[in-house]
């Protein structure tokens, strides 16, 4: 060895270093496992089979599952739109721009008896506002205005 390298902490002597070709890390992960990206990826690439207008196609995965999507948005699931929208909003935001769609969306709740929750409010007032004025209302007493026959104590 040479005398300009001291063995110590941290310091292997060099016939104990890292063999090239031999792994640090023996029981780390194996080859050819993969991560999760990549089986991800691999499910998404996949070929399925779906049925469409009574004939059948073979198509990536991904593409059968923006198919599905869009048919339980059609058929009116309120989740399925909105998830529909953000991916269109994500990945073909110039779709929604080609696309004729209102800039705002009202929703309007219907109570069980036909009114709307605006007709309901207005008819029904939980309180009188006039009454809810703290400068309005009289002041409480203190402790000072009220006599108490034993005030001996006190004293």
């Amino acid at each position: 060895m040479s005398k300009d390298y001291e063995v110590g902490y941290a310091k292997p002597p060099r016939h104990a270093r890292f063999k090239k070709g031999r792994s640090g890390n023996r029981k780390g992960r194996p080859k050819g496992s993969k991560n999760m990206r990549t089986i991800v990826k691999d499910i998404l690439d996949r070929n399925v089979t779906i049925t469409e207008s009574g004939r059948k196609r073979n198509v990536r995965f991904l593409e059968a599952f923006v198919h599905q999507l869009a048919a339980k948005a059609l058929n009116g699931s309120t989740r399925d739109q909105i998830a529909l929208l953000k991916t269109m909003h994500d990945f073909a935001p110039d779709l929604l721009k080609e696309a004729d769609l209102p800039e705002l969306i009202t929703v309007r709740y219907v109570l069980p008896d036909g009114k709307s929750v605006e007709d309901y409010e207005e008819s029904h007032s939980p309180f009188d506002t006039s009454d809810n004025n703290p400068q309005a209302s009289t002041p409480r007493t203190t402790s000072d205005d009220i006599k108490d026959e034993d005030d001996s104590w006190l004293n």
